[in-house]
């Protein structure tokens, strides 16, 4: 009787290890699968949408400089078509991120939509609903989740890691439906709290040299922008840090250098 006893008990924990087994193989698949179906879309995105081979093109007045070398064009008007909350596309070379950028009526809907609207933890890179599509604000902000497998705005962590990294390429593009490409320069890039008050849109000109001083100063890099005008409008990516769930955030702010046209 006690041999059957001890023998039940076995066989209901190796019923248990299994089914537990089960359980967390089933999610990794389809936190897989998930990745596999964000990951194409945008491949094929980049694919359909961008041409790489491009000329220098003419900057405008405003920057002070000859020309603009810019990564590859984008065909808007197809991008758009597919997605008319399209308002831009951003390009970190130095962290390998090339992604479009939407606009939503809140700041929930992309969150775990992509791009093509299709539900998936991967979600977009999405403007701020309070912001201006065309950056002209004096602080935009731009929000991408902190993948694991390194998507989306998973590589800016990659400024924490690599030492050099930012030295060997401090600037982001923003294109923008009308032609416009913007580039900008990152001054500061640091992790703190949903919460912050480096999360601030509505700012004066004088609050905005304020607030650039701030948030140069919490970088995790000493970086001198004194040869920029404090005036000039930023645009400040952000991502989540640590633990999902948590209240971490990693921002990288950049100022804006040059303006040009693809």
């Amino acid at each position: 009787m006690k041999k059957k006893s001890i023998f039940s008990v076995s066989n209901l924990l190796l019923v248990f290890f299994i089914a537990v087994f089960l359980f967390a193989a089933s999610r990794l698949v389809l936190i897989y699968l998930d990745y596999h179906q964000a990951d194409s879309e945008y491949a094929n995105l980049e694919q359909q949408y961008l041409q790489t081979e491009v000329p220098v093109t003419d900057s405008t007045e405003e920057t002070g400089e000859d020309s603009m070398e810019l990564p590859f064009r984008v065909d808007f008007d197809a991008l758009a078509a597919e997605n008319p909350d399209t308002v831009g596309w951003v390009y970190v070379g130095a962290c390998d991120i090339s992604y479009p950028i939407v606009q939503g009526e809140d700041n929930e809907f992309y969150l775990h939509q992509t791009f093509e609207k299709q539900a998936n933890n991967s979600g977009a890179i999405f403007l701020d609903y309070e912001n201006k599509p065309d950056f002209t604000d004096f602080n935009t902000f731009v929000y991408g989740h902190n993948m694991k497998n390194g998507s989306m705005f998973g590589k800016l962590k990659k400024f924490y890691q690599e030492e050099n990294l930012w030295g060997e390429n401090p600037f982001f593009y923003i294109y923008l439906k009308d032609g416009i490409v913007k580039k900008y320069t990152i001054f500061s890039y640091y992790i703190t709290t949903d919460d912050s008050d480096s999360y601030i849109q509505a700012l004066s000109e004088e609050a905005l040299e304020l607030y650039v001083e701030k948030v140069k100063n919490r970088s995790a890099r000493t970086v001198d922008i004194s040869e920029f005008d404090k005036d000039t409008p930023i645009v400040t990516l952000s991502t989540c840090s640590g633990p999902a769930g948590g209240n971490k955030r990693l921002l990288v702010h950049g100022i804006l250098t040059e303006v040009g046209m693809q």
